[in-house]
């Protein structure tokens, strides 16, 4: 069991302990699930036969092209949810072959069914901070997205929370 210790002030808000919505940098929203899907596909799919496949979602990834990393995991998802896998090898345009279809186990399956609708949220707002650069001067891809807060991480994950100096905070947080 672990403690997690939030250090409460006179500018504490509700949002602090329980959650909000917060400007995310895109950037924050792909890079941990690049690495899922990395995850994922290695477990579906043979990493050597897919070699091109996986440099170019990589590749994307370390320079930031975040509308060519969806697409690439858009494929890859596209092609593990059709039953596809064994010895499938990569297109040359980047893009997963199946070759021979095979069945995932259900647990795998679950964790690609999530791994989808965490793919959709993370398309939906590159679409709207695509829309948003090019509306505003600068928006550079900033999107809005449901952080929880301490007290909910907390609940969730078992752990002790410690809130200090609870009586700086303002009543209605």
């Amino acid at each position: 069991v672990e403690l997690l210790v939030v250090n409460l002030s006179t500018q504490s808000d509700a949002a602090d302990l329980l959650g909000g919505f917060r400007p995310v940098q895109l950037r924050s929203v792909c890079l941990p699930l690049h690495s899922t899907f990395a995850k994922l596909f290695g477990a579906t799919f043979s990493a050597h036969a897919n070699a091109r496949f996986l440099d170019a979602a990589n590749a994307a990834a370390r320079a930031g092209k975040w509308a060519r990393l969806l697409s690439l995991m858009r494929a890859g998802l596209g092609t593990a949810t059709a039953g596809a896998g064994g010895s499938s090898s990569a297109g040359g345009d980047g893009e997963p072959a199946a070759q021979r279809r095979c069945v995932l186990a259900p647990a795998l399956a679950h964790e690609w069914a999530l791994f989808a609708t965490e793919l959709a949220a993370a398309e939906a707002m590159a679409a709207r901070g695509a829309a948003d650069a090019a509306s505003v001067s600068g928006g550079g891809g900033m999107a809005f997205r449901f952080v929880e807060g301490a007290l909910v991480k907390a609940m969730a994950a078992g752990h002790w929370l410690l809130l200090d100096e609870l009586n700086l905070a303002p009543p209605e947080a």
